[in-house]
Formats: structure tokens, C-alpha cells, sequence
């Protein structure tokens, strides 16, 4: 199976390499073997002429929480047995859950 987040976060994870790093390391800690990727943007034009922090490569999304600005990062988790793939649907990776962040749904093909 194949779990997709739209949003994951991370402490201290500001740039796409810490984050990938992170990511395995908290796979690692639950137990659970499986690879993963940063999730490419379908339309490579941004919406906003190019002012975001859309890459060509990943999705990186900031929200503003009490004038804080959380990074995170879309993320697709593939080679997972249906164990594992249960197992990271209930916990979900990384904190902000209650703003939706590391919450995984199944992958759709692109």
C-alpha cells in the first residue's frame, strides 16, 4: 500500500534535507520499513507568479499558527506492508495533528 500526506511537520525541519532525514528517523522509531518521497507538484506553475515556495520537486506549505510560521512538507510513503500501512494511518508522523498535519490517506496514482 501507498499512504499520501498533504501536510507533515517536523520540529526543526526547515528545509527539504532535514526533513527526508527526520522522516526516516521517525519511521524508524515506530517500526515501520517502507521508503518514502517528497510529493512533486502536478502543475509546475504557481499560482501565485512564482512568490511561494513551490520547487519543482516538492510541496512545502507554511501555515501561520499564533503569528508562528509552521513549515511542512507533502509526503508519499509507498512499499508498506498492510501492517505497517495501518499502523501509520492511526499514529501519523510528525506533530499539528489537531491542524491536520501528518495525517495520511491512501495514495491515488498520478
Amino acid at each position: 500500500p501507498r499512504l499520501f500526506s498533504p501536510w507533515v511537520t517536523l520540529s526543526e525541519c526547515e528545509t527539504i534535507e532535514t526533513f527526508l532525514t527526520r522522516v526516516g528517523e521517525e519511521l524508524e522509531r515506530l517500526q515501520i520499513e517502507a521508503s518514502y518521497s517528497p510529493v512533486a507538484p502536478l502543475h509546475q506553475e504557481s499560482k501565485d507568479q512564482g512568490k511561494g515556495s513551490r520547487q519543482p520537486n516538492f510541496i512545502r506549505r507554511t501555515r501561520q499558527v499564533k503569528g508562528q510560521n509552521i513549515v511542512g512538507f507533502a509526503l508519499l510513503v509507498e512499499s508498506l506492508t498492510a501492517e505497517d500501512s495501518m499502523k501509520l494511518a492511526c499514529l501519523g508522523l510528525g506533530g499539528r495533528r489537531h491542524f491536520g498535519g501528518g495525517l495520511f490517506l491512501p495514495a491515488r496514482n498520478r
